[in-house]
C-alpha cells in the first residue's frame, strides 16, 4: 500500500531529501564561488579528455575512471575539510581557495596532457613550457607510456604541426 502511493512521488522525495544535502554541503564548501565553478570545470574537462585519451588509445577501463572519480571527490572532502579548518582558525576562505587553486592547477595540467595524447594542437609558446611540468609529472608518477611514446615526443610532434 504504501509502495503504491509512492510510486509516482520518487521526485519528490528525491527533492526533499538530496536537496537540503546539496545546499548543507555547499554551505559547508562556503559556497559556490568562482573558484569552486573553475575547479568543477576543470575537472569535468579532464575527465572527457581522460575518457576520449582512452578510446582513442583502445585502453578504457572502468576501474581506471572508478578510481579517477573517488579521486575526484575526495578533492571536494578535502576543500570541505580544508574550509571547515580556515573558519575555525577565523580565516574565512584563504586555506579552501589555497587547495582548490592546487587542485585546479592538477587537473588543468593533467587535461593538457590527456590534450596531447589524442593529437590537440599545442600553440608552440606553451611546448617548453608544458614538456617541462609534464615531464616533472610523469617522472613522480614512473607510470610507462600506453603507447610507447614519450611526452616530450608528443609535444614536439604536436606542437610543429601546421
Amino acid at each position: 500500500m504504501i509502495a503504491e502511493r509512492l510510486e509516482g512521488s520518487w521526485h519528490w522525495i528525491i527533492a526533499v531529501v538530496a536537496t537540503p544535502a546539496l545546499y548543507w554541503f555547499l554551505d559547508m564548501l562556503g559556497g559556490w564561488t568562482p573558484q569552486m565553478r573553475f575547479l568543477t570545470t576543470a575537472i569535468i574537462a579532464d575527465m572527457a579528455l581522460g575518457i576520449l585519451r582512452s578510446i582513442k588509445q583502445r585502453s578504457l577501463s572502468s576501474s581506471v575512471c572508478r578510481d579517477g572519480i573517488i579521486k575526484k571527490a575526495a578533492y571536494f572532502l578535502v576543500v570541505l575539510l580544508a574550509e571547515q579548518v580556515g573558519q575555525g582558525l577565523g580565516q574565512a576562505h584563504t586555506l579552501r581557495d589555497i587547495f582548490v587553486l592546487g587542485f585546479i592547477i592538477v587537473e588543468a595540467l593533467s587535461a593538457f596532457e590527456n590534450a596531447v595524447a589524442i593529437d590537440v594542437w599545442i600553440p608552440e609558446g606553451w611546448r617548453d613550457y608544458l614538456r617541462s611540468i609534464l615531464a616533472q609529472l610523469n617522472s613522480k608518477k614512473a607510470a610507462p607510456d600506453p603507447d610507447g611514446v614519450a611526452t616530450e615526443e608528443r609535444l614536439d610532434h604536436y606542437v610543429t604541426r601546421e
